[in-house]
């Protein structure tokens, strides 16, 4: 029950090229951040640079917090975008915001199993925070025309 076998370069292996490439620049680096922030979540303690910052350790520590799932919601942001199913790519800010807001309850309910940790509402309101904002910055990116000036750059039409 052999299938056909597909052509060497045809229509399917170039589909199949570009569904890798993807997935390599646009969905791996989703995944891999999604595991770096469960790999922090699991530590029972993380260093605290505040004070080395002369900042309070609160306000670093939302920040960074903000930072961290900023950053979550601009990589759902740019899977989601170019995803095969167009209702996604049609709502892919509103959806990367939902998953970052879903991924950063998940962490904080992963932190309270963790000894020496524990799950706040004001750590969840941080995170949700920072994907909010980064809509902000993904809405001036494009009000701004930097889209279009990076693919000028690239070489590559709007």
């Amino acid at each position: 029950m052999a299938g056909r076998p597909l052509p060497a370069h045809g229509h399917a292996s170039r589909r199949t090229g570009r569904h890798s490439r993807r997935f390599v620049t646009h969905w791996l680096p989703l995944i891999l951040w999604a595991a770096v922030i469960t790999f922090l979540s699991s530590r029972p303690e993380l260093p605290h640079v505040g004070p080395q910052l002369n900042t309070n350790d609160y306000l670093f520590d939302y920040i960074a917090h903000a930072a961290e799932f900023g950053l979550l919601f601009v990589l759902a942001w740019r899977a989601f975008r170019t995803s095969a199913g167009a209702w996604l790519s049609r709502q892919a800010a509103p959806m990367a915001w939902v998953v970052s807001a879903a991924c950063a309850a998940l962490d904080e309910a992963h932190q309270a199993l963790v000894p020496g940790r524990m799950a706040t509402l004001a750590d969840w309101l941080a995170d949700s925070a920072g994907a909010a904002l980064a809509i902000g910055a993904v809405y001036l990116w494009f009000r701004l025309g930097m889209e279009e000036r990076l693919q000028r750059l690239r070489g590559r039409s709007p």
